[in-house]
């Protein structure tokens, strides 16, 4: 699956190999960590929720934006 590697419980993967395997990425690393390298540089992390860590997360995206939509109306 072109440049991705498991080294040390870490996984790593190019750009490109992200935009060509999302969705195999998302079902095979489900809970880990990901980490996104741009020629062998590091530009990102990707947290691959489990079905509770994505509900406390929408939870938390909803809080955020009621806050946010309170002090517009300020």
């Amino acid at each position: 699956m072109g440049s991705i590697k498991k080294e040390n419980g870490i996984t790593k993967v190019g750009a490109v190999s992200l935009r060509l395997n999302l969705s195999k990425l998302i079902k095979e690393h489900e809970g880990e960590s990901i980490y996104i390298t741009k020629r062998r540089i590091l530009v990102a992390e990707l947290n691959v929720y489990t079905q509770k860590t994505r509900k406390d997360a929408e939870i938390n995206i909803a809080r955020i934006l009621v806050e946010n939509s309170n002090k517009s109306d300020e």
